[in-house]
């Protein structure tokens, strides 16, 4: 299982499909490591245009961001679902920047 982890120096995750190596790791990210301005990205590597994104609000809901729903916000996802989600075999995954979110989304 192929996964980006947070490190000390938040500035160099990258999302997977930014060209980045991505690194092997036992563990991926969890909702519980991201910082306010974070968010988790996941991609199906098979499937280059699959990819999808999951931050928690303030209160501690899941938002996820899908490329099939145009990164539009989508607030039925369970914490439980988000979790097997980022944990799945064949799921690249990184913490990312809100910034680089933006950027992909076509916000920024």
């Amino acid at each position: 299982m192929k996964h980006n982890t947070p490190s000390k120096d938040r500035s160099v995750a990258t999302p997977p499909d930014s060209g980045a190596e991505n690194l092997e790791h036992n563990q991926p990210p969890s909702l519980d490591d991201l910082e306010s301005d974070e968010l988790i990205v996941c991609r199906n590597p098979r499937v280059a245009s699959l990819q999808w994104f999951y931050e928690l609000d303030e209160d501690g809901t899941v938002l996820t961001y899908h490329s099939l729903n145009e990164y539009d916000v989508q607030t039925g996802t369970k914490r439980y679902q988000a979790d097997r989600s980022i944990a799945s075999d064949g799921v690249e995954t990184a913490i990312v920047s809100r910034d680089a979110f933006e950027a992909i989304r076509g916000d920024a």
